[in-house]
């Protein structure tokens, strides 16, 4: 199996097993594509099987802690059983977990929180995932605006509807802009037509492209913070003067910011207001459910009641589902408590600052990327990182080998997996033994 890590020796690489964990290994491999459930293929001696979380620490079937800063891929903010989280679905399991598509209290109350909390949202469509998100937000666009083409920007992740896999994370080929690469087979070539992409911080080619598509395009969606990607000081804010002028919608998918950057998100913590916004991920801390929020007269469209063509057909079989509104109200109420943005971005500063210095000291060319978001990533280039072509530069075999060495020394971040994410729950404890571990990893380098 292809896998990207052959040029490991994997004997350096050995996590501790007990006979159990190698025994699941093996069926996993019998009734799973890959063995596994998602993109995340590790080296085969790292494939490891989480058995519990708590707070900021997991730990697998064989007994080995991890310090977490995958955080289930970002949706984990406030740690892994978080109690008084587990204590409200417990509470609302008794109620009952599902009333299908009709309207129960805690969904209700969720929508009145997000419209109060998120800029420019009048109303709230909620769904699953943040694919689910971003496929509504695109097909309500060009009910609205009456055209078929979107603007992504290249390297930005919209989930895996086929509107979405275009020109992503994973792209190969960088065609010349704005022609998209598909990033999966099976995609039919009117969506590979119905997508341009844009190099993210560049606003005079957005333009451009954007002024000459203009009759053709429905909307532009953007990562505003693109993976790890801080957006330039000014470029949020062109960006919205350009699709103003232009008439064309924009959506900020804060799937990942939303709730993480401020209780507003990014639009909140940059002073940007998007037409449409997607947000999922943080909201339920495990528990799946997003929302598109907007304006009423752009979210009515998505009224079954309308009786009119400009209808944006939108609904699923556990959309609105109490268990998720019920993670979502405690996930907010927890996140409003006074202090804890600023804890969290002081320990996310400290944390970034601390790998520069060590980088520093080592003489190991690399970029900490991550500022204003409690996040972070180091990409081994001595090349400033503003967009996804730049990212290339980094040495993807030492990003490979220092992930791997984490994961060794008890740091749970998926090799090759992009960003690593640090909950509200993480500790000064936590980040100083990430520095302790980084340094020892590092001075080898």
């Amino acid at each position: 199996m292809e896998t990207g890590f052959l040029f490991l020796n994997e004997d350096d690489y050995n996590l501790k097993k007990t006979s159990r964990e190698k025994e699941l290994q093996e069926m996993a491999k019998q009734v799973l594509p890959g063995g596994v459930v998602g993109m995340s293929a590790l080296p085969e001696n790292m494939i490891f099987i989480p058995a519990y979380g708590k707070g900021s620490k997991i730990y697998d079937v064989s007994g080995n802690e991890y310090i977490d800063y995958h955080c289930g891929s970002g949706p984990i903010i406030l740690g892994h059983n978080f109690p008084p989280l587990t204590q409200a679905i417990k509470e609302q399991m008794e109620k009952g977990s599902h009333f299908s598509t009709v309207l129960n209290e805690p969904i209700i109350r969720l929508a009145e929180k997000i419209v109060q909390l998120i800029p420019g949202a009048e109303k709230v469509r909620f769904g699953l995932s943040g694919t689910d998100g971003t496929l509504y937000a695109i097909r309500l666009a060009r009910a609205l605006y009456k055209k078929e083409k979107i603007l992504k920007f290249e390297g930005a992740y919209h989930g895996y509807h086929d509107y979405a896999l275009m020109s992503n994370h994973r792209t190969k080929k960088l065609y010349d802009f704005p022609k998209p690469e598909p990033a999966s087979s099976g995609i039919p070539e009117g969506v590979i037509n119905s997508v341009l992409v844009a190099p993210y911080n560049n606003i005079e080619m957005t333009e451009s492209i954007i002024k000459k598509y203009q009759d053709q395009l429905a909307a532009v969606i953007v990562e505003p913070y693109q993976r790890s990607i801080k957006p330039k000081p000014g470029f949020l804010k062109d960006l919205r003067a350009i699709t103003n002028k232009y008439g064309i919608c924009l959506i900020f998918d804060e799937v990942v910011t939303g709730f993480r950057m401020a209780l507003g998100g990014a639009q909140e913590f940059y002073g940007v207001q998007a037409d449409l916004t997607v947000i999922g991920k943080g909201l339920g801390n495990g528990y799946p459910v997003s929302a598109v929020c907007g304006s009423s007269k752009m979210l009515e469209h998505y009224n079954p009641t309308t009786g009119t063509l400009d209808y944006a057909f939108q609904t699923g079989t556990l959309n609105g589902n109490p268990i998720s509104a019920v993670a979502g109200l405690t996930v907010i109420q927890a996140l409003q408590k006074p202090g804890i943005y600023e804890r969290w971005r002081r320990m996310s500063e400290n944390l970034r600052q601390g790998l520069r210095e060590i980088f520093k000291r080592y003489g190991v060319a690399c970029q900490v990327v991550g500022d204003d978001a409690p996040f972070w990533h180091t990409e081994f280039t001595d090349q400033e990182i503003v967009d996804f072509r730049s990212s290339l530069t980094s040495d993807k075999s030492k990003l490979l080998k220092f992930e791997c060495e984490l994961m060794k020394h008890g740091i749970f971040a998926v090799p090759g997996n992009g960003k690593k994410y640090i909950s509200a729950v993480h500790t000064d404890e936590d980040i100083q033994k990430t520095l302790e571990i980084c340094e020892k990893i590092i001075s080898k380098f």
